[in-house]
């Protein structure tokens, strides 16, 4: 009996990424708003479990860091995701208290230096792993959300593309071999440039309210997509003082939530600062203000 040829890695790197965009599609054909808020934090969760297992337990073996840091990084991320003035205090009382409990729970079961290595990864994790994706989540909850994300992620996702194709027809100079061998120089300019062409092809093609001048997205974009390829390059940064291939294994032919979304935790916060530069500020809607309390 003859068997099946395997399918290619870029085959299962599609198919994958299909069926990621079908969860994210009925999320939001099912529980609208809400269903894509409590997808995304169940995805950013999984991320935060992935940082922890490649940067946090190779110092501490034992489970209760990772739990900690993991129920840390989703009280964060609730906590970013809203504009407040007590984000910094909540924010420095978190990481305060997550330090505390991880001296208690490690003294004398681990050397002095391993420890260090660990709560200085662990304060990294928390600015990765929550701070920067609240900024998705930001984006999401203001007025023209989901159009304005799925704007971000045309703008990450197309460089990301764009970047592979560029590089594997042009590509001569290595970015930076060290940490990653394949990506070049001509990939990246080309990734900037189809993030550029596909976000002025976007919002051609979507309705939105604001006034987003065809300028000031070519900017986003180029700025964006660079930032989000660098998201990529820290990814692999991890991964290689890990001495791991991928961050996990739940997205078939890209690895983990962080190998997919590196991109879009680094251009989160650069896009949604570039947007209140143009726009002036982004606002939230009524409904969404007369439910909270600051």
């Amino acid at each position: 009996m003859l068997k099946s040829p395997p399918m290619s890695n870029l085959t299962v790197r599609i198919l994958s990424a299909i069926f990621a965009l079908l969860i994210l599609f009925f999320s939001y054909y099912l529980f609208d708003l809400n269903g894509i808020l409590a997808f995304g934090l169940i995805v950013v969760s999984i991320g935060a479990w992935e940082y922890s297992q490649i940067c946090l337990k190779p110092f501490y073996k034992s489970s209760q860091i990772s739990f900690l840091f993991v129920g840390s990084c989703i009280a964060l991320l609730g906590l970013f995701s809203f504009p407040s003035l007590s984000a910094l205090t909540f924010f420095a009382a978190t990481v305060c208290l997550f330090l505390t409990l991880s001296l208690w729970l490690s003294r004398e079961r681990i050397k002095t230096d391993a420890l260090h290595r660990l709560l200085s990864m662990a304060v990294t994790g928390f600015i990765y792993c929550t701070l920067f994706p609240s900024f998705a989540f930001r984006i999401l909850l203001s007025d023209q959300g989901i159009q304005l994300f799925m704007l971000l992620l045309v703008m990450v996702f197309a460089g990301d593309v764009f970047a592979y194709f560029t590089g594997r027809l042009f590509g001569q100079h290595r970015l930076m071999p060290a940490l990653s061998p394949k990506k070049t120089v001509e990939g990246a300019i080309g990734g900037a440039i189809g993030s550029v062409a596909c976000s002025m092809i976007y919002i051609h093609l979507v309705d939105i309210d604001f006034s987003l001048p065809y300028w000031g997205i070519g900017l986003t974009a180029f700025i964006t997509s660079a930032t989000a390829q660098t998201g990529d390059l820290f990814e692999s940064l991890l991964k290689r003082v890990a001495g791991v291939k991928d961050s996990g294994g739940i997205m078939p032919g890209h690895g983990g939530v962080l190998d997919r979304l590196d991109g879009v935790y680094f251009g989160a916060p650069v896009f949604y600062a570039c947007l209140h530069i143009i726009i002036g500020e982004l606002r939230l809607p009524s409904a969404i203000i007369d439910k909270m309390t600051f």
